[in-house]
């Protein structure tokens, strides 16, 4: 597709997002342009998921780890009144396509330092370029099947787009004047993120599963709040006392299996072996203590029921402790009960899952991805990032930004930030790795938790078969990575 028709292409995909034509008109221009029918099936497919509330985005569950959605425990905001500024004629324009919707805390932040970026320098202007969640991928892959890429992409690492040469390492940047100083971010958060020995995206936001506590339910039964670095059979012994059968739960209902990881993880376990080929560790006996243990809450222990809410925020008060990726500004503040959070329990290693978003680069021309590093320089200065930590929900990713007064009054005024800080800086963290990457392995994963908790199998039998089905995945050449 020549320049031309792929910027024609962009717009006419813009337009049909944006209802400014419907989709008979898409499908006819579109065939005109030569654009394949996979793309013109994908778009219409993100417009058909693009119709749920932006200020309620959805998600849909990923093979590797969670797709947290921070805004949906946000209260909403109204929209600021900001004069954005506009783009001039000799400005180099690049698109942030990310999920962050204006009325929503992260939205408006984001909003906020678009426009202060523009309107602080004359060589780059930044679109924003928010789109729902439900419907990212699916228009990521439109743009870049049609030849006219964002330039710069909120989400997960897109190992596929790495391998088919359509991303920019983000290390290659690291020299020169324009140089990142590589020391101020934490070697082995980076090091989670690497792909091939390359850094192909910077972090970009920072949280991790910490455990929320409802400190009413403590006080009432006279029972002390969890110190750090709990061990899990304390947390078993207190929620055990807090249970109140029908009426509230001592964990919450958290059967999605990406709120597995943390206990597969502490016990040792692992979703993929080491070696190549790479085959399922599902049923490998680490692996099985960890979904055991965590399935146990519900079938032994009796702590939490299938018929408990299904409330990840825990706004209906009826947990006494929750595990959560949440970190937003006055989250605490609309919980009906005093709230306070402790490190997620330790079986046998600390774990605790990075919650993580990615900020990549994708190949366009030598000039838009020069301006686009440059609005990144600009983003992750301190004070600029820390104004995104604080405004967007999420943990600063510096030490400077950490020390920042602005930062510590957050925690003191909210004491649910200091657990999940306290994890990033004392070993907890960890991410899945980023390959193996199976196309189809969550669904076999969730349907093994579902069995365990309905007692419908054992986590041995259950595990068995996952396995079983993921290794079918991979030999039908659905793998990145394995080989």
């Amino acid at each position: 597709m020549s320049t031309d028709h792929a910027r024609e292409g962009q717009q006419l995909i813009d337009a049909v997002y944006k209802g400014k034509i419907d989709r008979r008109t898409f499908l006819r221009r579109a065939a005109l342009l030569g654009i394949p029918l996979t793309t013109m099936q994908a778009v219409l497919s993100a417009c058909s998921s693009s119709t749920s509330s932006p200020g309620q985005p959805t998600t849909a569950p990923a093979a590797k780890g969670p797709e947290p959605t921070m805004a949906a425990g946000a209260p909403a905001t109204a929209t600021p009144a900001v004069q954005v500024a506009k783009p001039s004629g000799k400005q180099v324009k690049v698109q942030f396509m990310h999920v962050f919707q204006p009325g929503q805390p992260a939205g408006d932040t984001m909003l906020k330092l678009l426009d202060q970026f523009n309107k602080s320098q004359q060589e780059v202007f930044v679109e924003n370029a928010p789109v729902p969640s439900a419907g990212l991928a699916e228009k990521l892959t439109a743009q870049l099947a049609s030849g006219a890429p964002p330039d710069l992409v909120w989400g997960g690492t897109n190992v596929k787009a790495i391998e088919e040469d359509l991303v920019v390492a983000v290390e290659d940047y690291f020299k020169g004047g324009q140089a990142f100083d590589i020391n101020r971010f934490d070697k082995s958060w980076l090091d989670l993120l690497r792909y091939k020995g390359k850094l192909w995206a910077m972090p970009f936001e920072l949280s991790s599963v910490s455990v929320g506590v409802n400190k009413d339910m403590f006080e009432k039964a006279s029972i002390p709040l969890p110190k750090y670095d709990w061990k899990w059979d304390e947390m078993l012994d207190v929620a055990k006392k807090l249970v109140k059968p029908g009426d509230q739960w001592g964990w919450g209902n958290t059967r999605p299996v990406w709120q597995w990881n943390d206990a597969i993880k502490g016990a040792g376990g692992q979703l993929y072996t080491t070696g190549k080929p790479a085959r399922s560790a599902l049923d490998s006996p680490e692996t099985i203590q960890g979904f055991s243990t965590y399935s146990d809450l519900w079938t032994k222990h009796k702590v939490t029921s299938v018929d408990a809410p299904v409330d990840e925020f825990n706004r209906t008060g009826k947990f006494a402790l929750w595990p959560t990726c949440v970190a937003v500004p006055g989250y605490g503040s609309t919980l009906p009960f005093k709230y306070s959070a402790t490190t997620y329990p330790i079986i046998k290693n600390k774990a605790s899952l990075w919650c993580y978003k990615v900020l990549t680069m994708y190949k366009t021309t030598a000039e838009r991805q020069e301006a686009t590093f440059k609005f990144m320089q600009w983003f992750y200065q301190d004070d600029n990032f820390l104004e995104w930590a604080l405004g967007g929900g999420y943990l600063p990713i510096t030490k400077a930004q950490q020390d920042n007064p602005k930062w510590k009054d957050r925690m003191k005024s909210d004491p649910g930030w200091e657990a999940p800080m306290y994890q990033v800086q004392n070993g907890y963290l960890f991410v899945t790795p980023i390959i193996p990457s199976v196309d189809g392995d969550y669904t076999p994963m969730q349907n093994a938790a579902d069995a365990m908790v309905l007692g419908k199998a054992t986590p041995e039998d259950a595990l068995k078969e996952a396995a079983k089905q993921v290794n079918t995945l991979i030999e039908q050449g659905k793998c990145l990575g394995c080989e």
